[in-house]
């Protein structure tokens, strides 16, 4: 709706316009024949008859007079500037113009006279239109460039043809400046000169000799109402597009007023413009009410008659507000990204009075800039939206508009609103939280904050949501969530914090009465109340007779605390304290969600890292820092209480976990690596805890692989790793905030202990301990090696807390056993380890773990993996171990097991993958503490080579698999592992290699494999074992092996099974070298690749050497199957 604000009237003089006109100024008058106006108190005609600026002071002038030539026009003049002209000292001369400013906005032509730095200036010329130019033609440079006295002269023809002239000799002679076709403007209405100078140029600018001939375009246009002025409650001023018949004018029939004003009782056309007519009525206008102005049969002074025309104003003369009359009723402080609304920040307020207002002189602050509103009615029950007026277009669908330059910029976070009248009085103002959204899918941007209930003056953050308007706002109308239920609520406590030793601060939800007693606020142990400080509505500051004691918890009563409508908070007791400074321990973190994934988890999609307070005293965060490596956060000035739990999560989360506890909003909290990080949280004089967890931590794949968090076991065991750590076991995925669900109150706190060793090189050892260890105790305590070496030197290294580094003086020998042994050492936490503490070791050799499953060929979508086993007695760190394989272009490499501890226990089992979680999907009896997540080589699906070498970089096992090692009658062969029979025999051994049973689901991942057999051989003995095997790989007894031991070494066997009719139906072996001890093994095929018949064979050995010596053997065997 156009709304007519003007409050007092202005008179412009305006005369009948002229076609044309001469002017040499020779009668030494320029206010008469014809008018100049403007800017004439800085204009004289001096002794020379010019028509000169007199100023002095740099500024910008003008002068018009009235000319509507523009058909076959032509414009003449002469323009003298005493200096050379530049860009900030220059004049126009303005042919059309539709406005009387030539400093403002217009539509029409001019000619520039220099205006260019350096003495290329030239005549050119230009049409504007508003505020913008275009140059139509450009005019030879440097011609006006040296203090220039010029006529000019342009001609234009009927059809919009422009010609520009100069004379710079005024002899006459007239030079073409070159010739240009517009049409765009044919409202001529005055002529005039515009001067743009600085102080030393203020008198030097002179103008004479102006000839201006030329008609103006026929009028057919009817007068239309260009603007309306209110004069007082009976009268009004129209002012018409152009000069009118004074009898339609003074007609009073011709005008009338709704709501009952009618006609008026005397309508005047002013005597000196008559474009404006005054209208007097019988009636008032009521205050703020809105009117329609009707206006017909109006004529031109060409004969145009107007239709019925129509002009809506607003009456009202503007109220002297108070507080809480005009309220912040929306804002928008985060469009990004849009959902509906415009991609702009916009403050709707509201008049929530019965009073009228002028915003005029009116502010509108946040915490940092503060911006003057325009005049602006707001009627009692209207809205008024203000915008940046960079971001009108975007509106163009809100009628309500107040557009102001540089709308303080409201901080997604969080920020304040003031709004003040002319008089400095706050009229409205409110602190926001991105909690106020109440939806945190809401609070990251696109949607407005709504006022919920406008009579609700102190309402506080419980009476502001997020819009639920599918646009995302309502700006210039009722809110979506507008409800004017009566508040029924007490207040709340939101928050307690103590910014010094004798003042406690306490937030609410709301507004609260401010009518406030000491006697409403009791500390115990007791300390009095000096007084109360109201800092806003909703917070207030409790001043103390003496200060807190910074090492007491004290109970604060709160009793008798109303809001505005009444409602009472029931009596609330809180525990405050200064708190001390943590030392280390005493705070830990407790909880760590490094891989959020809503899709499995009920947590919020966002990363937190929980503390604890395992004190019995209240701890005081500030001065804390928390830290990755990479990045780093302080903590803010919070305090934990014994035995409470906190939720640090980044400020741009903090609506996600409301519900969960007590939090501590941090900017930009180090960003939580899914595999493994180091987490810190240190003072400036030392560490107060760390965690260095991987996904191992979980003890689950499917847990590691997203959706859950790492819980600590017990949070009193300080310096443990992976063992007093956990996956979560609560169906939401975690207990951020809370006890977690992994906790075990019976938990012991281990003794340090030595538990394996670590090689990295034949002169680098690691000593590995269950806890993180003292970096001082590492460095000064004492280890012994047998046989001894020698130790050169120990090293600790904060990113491996539960290891030292040991350089030894000789080179470790291959085969010899190792004893170590620590002594002295501390753990993080002070506690001694043992005396005597030791572990043994060797170097890593062929046979020192083996090969003993591998799947190669997975089912579709399925995973390789590969299983090692550890036949010794003595565990075997393979930390940093990986498989070898040759790339494409012939390059050997080494995947590498994945950067986590990885011990084998005798007769243990490790399993790598790729894909944990496929690996448990396919095979439901894998044991999943035994499986871990690691790259590997690629593996052909039908023949390939698993290669495992250690740090060193020495082959540990070898095996070159092929598919035709698989049961030769099954049909199908994807998805099944070949299981090593005997870890005793050799790993190239083609019949020490079984697919796995169908029993157990064709894998025995990460336990005992299904086909495994070890032979007990007498010495220069041949052993069948078992006597009745039933190849239907069902895992029991699919095999038959063949075992020896020889006296010594160099025998060739061959091996043949016949039938009990005497048949040969396998050879086993043909002139085979065997080893000294070893086995083969026959799966009951024959040489047609058919399984044999039950019944009893024969199996015949033949063993010779190079001697001569030939030694045969017979054994029976029974091929037997199950009905």
């Amino acid at each position: 709706m156009k709304r007519t604000i003007i409050f007092l009237f202005l008179t412009i003089t305006f005369l009948n316009g002229y076609s044309q006109f001469n002017d040499d100024f020779s009668d030494g008058d320029f206010s008469q024949n014809p008018t100049w106006f403007g800017d004439t108190s800085i204009f004289i005609v001096n002794a020379q008859n010019e028509f000169q600026l007199n100023d002095v002071v740099s500024s910008e002038a003008h002068a018009v007079t009235q000319s509507q030539a523009i058909v076959s026009a032509s414009w003449e003049a002469k323009i003298r500037m005493d200096f050379d002209p530049s860009s900030s000292n220059y004049c126009r001369f303005y042919l059309v113009s539709d406005q009387p400013d030539l400093k403002g906005s217009l539509n029409g032509y001019f000619l520039r006279i220099g205006g260019v730095s350096g003495d290329g200036d030239d005549v050119s010329l230009y049409r504007q239109d508003g505020t913008s130019e275009t140059l139509l033609i450009d005019g030879a440079d440097s011609t006006v460039g040296l203090t220039p006295e010029v006529r000019v002269r342009v001609n234009r023809q009927a059809g919009g043809q422009w010609e520009l002239e100069i004379d710079t000799a005024l002899n006459g002679t007239f030079q073409s400046q070159g010739m240009a076709t517009d049409n765009t403007y044919t409202n001529a209405q005055y002529t005039g000169v515009f001067c743009d100078y600085t102080s030393t140029r203020a008198d030097k600018f002179f103008f004479d000799d102006f000839v201006v001939t030329g008609t103006p375009v026929p009028d057919t246009t009817a007068p239309s109402i260009d603007s309306l002025v209110i004069v007082s409650n009976s009268e009004l001023d129209v002012f018409f597009s152009e000069s009118l018949d004074q009898q339609s004018a003074e007609t009073d029939q011709n005008y009338s007023v709704d709501q009952s004003i009618g006609n008026p009782s005397n309508a005047t056309l002013d005597s000196q413009n008559d474009r404006l007519v005054h209208l007097t009525f019988s009636s008032t206008f009521s205050q703020g009410s809105s009117y329609t102005l009707s206006a017909s049969n109006i004529e031109d002074q060409n004969n145009n008659m107007s239709g019925t025309l129509q002009e809506s104003f607003v009456y009202f003369i503007p109220q002297t507000p108070i507080a809480k009359d005009v309220i912040i009723n929306e804002f928008m402080a985060d469009p990004t990204p849009p959902v509906g609304q415009p991609d702009a920040e916009y403050i709707e307020l509201y008049n929530n009075s019965n009073k009228s207002f002028d915003l005029s002189g009116w502010t509108i602050s946040d915490a940092s800039s503060t911006v003057s509103l325009p005049g602006y009615p707001l009627l009692a029950g209207e809205y008024a939206v203000i915008i940046d007026s960079d971001d009108s277009s975007l509106f163009s669908n809100v009628n309500n508009l107040v557009l102001v330059n540089s709308l303080p910029a409201l901080n997604n976070g969080g920020d304040d609103i003031v709004l003040t009248d002319g008089q400095s009085l706050v009229i409205d103002s409110l602190s926001y939280e991105t909690s106020w959204y109440g939806d945190p899918n809401k609070s990251s941007g696109g949607y407005s904050l709504e006022l919920i209930n406008p009579n609700a003056i102190c309402g506080g953050a419980n009476n502001w949501k997020a819009s639920e308007d599918q646009s995302g706002g309502t700006p210039g109308a009722q809110n979506s969530v507008f409800n004017t239920q009566p508040d029924v609520t007490p207040p709340g406590i939101t928050s307690v914090s103590i910014p010094d030793s004798s003042t406690i601060q306490l937030q609410f939800n709301e507004g609260i009465d401010t009518a406030l007693s000491t006697n409403s606020f009791i500390l115990s142990p007791l300390i009095q109340l000096s007084g109360i400080t109201i800092n806003d509505l909703s917070s207030i500051s409790l001043n103390l007779a003496s200060p807190l004691d910074s090492a007491q918890i004290y109970d604060l009563l709160v009793q008798n605390i109303s809001d505005c409508p009444g409602n009472t908070l029931n009596d609330t007791t809180i525990k405050i304290a200064i708190g001390k400074t943590p030392q280390p321990f005493e705070l830990v973190i407790n909880e760590l969600y490094p891989d959020p994934d809503p899709e499995i988890s009920n947590l919020p999609d966002a990363e937190f890292v929980e503390i604890f307070n395992t004190t019995q005293k209240a701890l005081n965060l500030n001065g804390l820092s928390i830290t990755d490596g990479t990045s780093t956060t302080s903590l803010p000035n919070e305090i934990l209480l014994p035995g409470e739990y906190a939720i640090v999560i980044d400020d741009d989360f903090t609506l996600n976990y409301l519900n969960h506890g007590k939090l501590i909003p941090v900017s930009s909290l180090p960003s939580l690596n899914n595999s493994s990080d180091q987490i810190v949280i240190y003072s400036l004089s030392q560490t107060i805890d760390r965690v260095n967890y991987n996904s191992s931590w979980y003890g689950s794949a499917e847990k590691a692989g997203g959706g859950y968090t790492l819980e600590r076991i017990s949070p009193f065991d300080f310096c443990s790793g992976d063992e007093n750590w956990k996956g979560s076991d609560h169906p939401d995925g975690g207990t951020p905030g809370s006890e977690n669900s992994v906790f075990d109150p019976n938990s012991t706190v281990p003794d340090p202990a030595l538990t394996s060793v670590k090689i990295d090189s034949l002169k680098g050892i690691r000593a590995v301990f269950n806890r993180r260890v003292d970096s001082t105790t590492i460095i000064s305590a004492n280890f012994e090696l047998l046989p001894n070496p020698g130790i050169d030197s120990v090293y600790y290294s904060p990113s491996e807390p539960n290891e030292a580094i040991i350089i030894i003086a000789s080179d470790l020998v291959a085969g010899q056993n190792y004893t170590l042994t620590a002594t002295n050492i501390l753990d993080c936490a002070g506690a001694i380890i043992g005396s005597g503490n030791s572990v043994d070791f060797s170097l890593p050799t062929r046979g020192t773990v083996v090969i003993n499953e591998v799947l190669f060929n997975p089912r579709s979508g399925g995973s390789d993996f590969v299983e090692l086993y550890n036949p010794n007695d003595m565990p075997v760190d393979v930390t940093g171990w990986g498989f070898q394989y040759v790339s494409n272009n012939g390059d050997t490499s080494v995947n590498a097991f994945e950067n986590q501890q990885y011990v084998i226990e005798p007769d243990g089992y490790l399993v790598l993958t790729e894909e944990p979680e496929n690996i448990l999907l396919e095979y439901p009896n894998a044991v999943e503490e035994n499986i871990y997540e690691s790259d590997l080589p690629t593996y052909a699906n039908d023949e390939g080579r698993v290669t495992l070498v250690s740090t060193l970089n020495d082959t540990i096992d070898d095996f070159y698999y092929n598919e035709d090692y698989h049961f030769e009658l099954l049909n199908d062969l994807n998805g099944i592992s070949l299981e090593r029979i005997s870890h005793e025999r050799n790993t190239m051994d083609a019949t020490n290699w079984h697919s796995a049973s169908e029993v157990v689901g064709f894998a025995t991942p990460g336990y005992e494999n299904s086909q495994g057999a070890n032979l007990e051989v007498e010495p220069n003995e041949i052993t069948v074992s078992p006597e009745t095997f039933s190849p239907d790989n069902d895992g029991y007894n699919d095999v038959v092996s063949i075992g020896y031991e020889l006296d010594e070494p160099g025998y060739v066997a061959n091996i043949k099974i016949f039938d009990s009719n005497g048949r040969e139906v396998k050879e086993l072996a043909n002139n085979k070298l065997l080893d000294r001890k070893g086995a083969l093994s026959w799966n009951g095929i024959n040489e047609n690749g058919e399984k044999c018949g039950v019944g009893i064979y024969i199996i015949y050995v033949e063993l010779f050497n190079l001697d001569g010596d030939v030694e045969t053997f017979k054994e029976a065997c029974v091929l037997a199957t199950r009905f």
